[in-house]
């Protein structure tokens, strides 16, 4: 593109093409991102603008070719007069950030659009991390519930005399709790997924020391919604917690087929497959 345009501006005006090398430090130098200005002015109108070409080149491993051509070109047309560099350092996402804030366009992720009143930006990839944090978390107290439910229906021949739900111990919230006639306590975390297994098992572990403040015995149990690889699985087991995977409490005949699907069709949901209109 800078060739093309060096030759353009030639042939209409001569002026210098306006370009700006932008580096980004990195680990073991640095990575760049170059703009060249396209002018585009009427006797009455400029919508003149900078064209971006964001972190395409570094000074070591595989984007080194595309920074060494970058600067041939530059260097060439900076020595004839007919390009005029300048050279900025800033960090690559504060670069990302102010792009977004000053594009014209859909850029990276942001939908950008003008209104009358402004622009406005959507960033699809921070409200579409936003959304699915919120539907893990209903997906999980949901889980709760089913949980709840269950042991309830079963509660006496799991030997329960005691359920609670969304109990405080000790300053820790346990999602849902059962006490057995021998005062042995029974401890569940629920979630839609395991995550990362040593997060899970060190809140386990934080709720397991508030509760035995008040009972000699407890029994962890982490409740997810499907079955995952066996390495989270042992992790997590192999650290004295059990796993219960919540599909298995679909065959509890207290529940109607009906019933089942929609709970199925609840954890089964997918927000990333609604973004397509965006």
């Amino acid at each position: 593109m800078l060739l093309g345009y060096v030759n353009l501006k030639k042939m209409d005006d001569g002026d210098k093409v306006l370009v700006r090398r932008i580096k980004h430090p990195a680990n073991n130098g640095y990575n760049y991102s170059y703009a060249i200005l396209i002018e585009v002015r009427g006797a009455i109108s400029d919508s003149s603008g900078w064209i971006v070409f964001f972190n395409c080149a570094t000074d070591s491993g595989d984007g080194e070719y595309n920074h060494d051509l970058a600067e041939l070109y530059i260097e060439e047309f900076s020595k004839s007069g007919r390009v005029e560099v300048k050279e900025i350092t800033v960090e690559k996402e504060i670069f990302k950030k102010f792009l977004i804030e000053k594009s014209t366009s859909t850029v990276f992720s942001a939908k950008i659009s003008h209104e009358p009143f402004g622009k406005l930006i959507l960033d699809i990839e921070e409200t579409e991390r936003k959304i699915e944090n919120f539907v893990g978390k209903t997906k999980g107290k949901f889980l709760e519930l089913l949980v709840y439910y269950y042991l309830t229906k079963e509660k006496e021949k799991l030997k329960f005399k005691e359920i609670e739900w969304d109990v405080k111990l000790g300053g820790k919230q346990i999602d849902v709790l059962g006490i057995t006639q021998d005062d042995e306590v029974h401890i569940f975390e629920c979630k839609a997924s395991i995550g990362k297994p040593e997060e899970r098992i060190e809140v386990i572990k934080k709720k397991i020391e508030a509760v035995e403040k008040y009972y000699k015995k407890v029994v962890p149990y982490l409740v997810v919604w499907r079955e995952e690889t066996p390495y989270k699985r042992s992790r997590i087991e192999n650290s004295g917690i059990k796993i219960i995977v919540a599909k298995e409490l679909l065959q509890n005949r207290s529940l109607s087929r009906k019933e089942v699907e929609k709970i199925r069709s609840i954890f089964e949901f997918q927000f990333k497959k609604y973004l397509s209109y965006l």
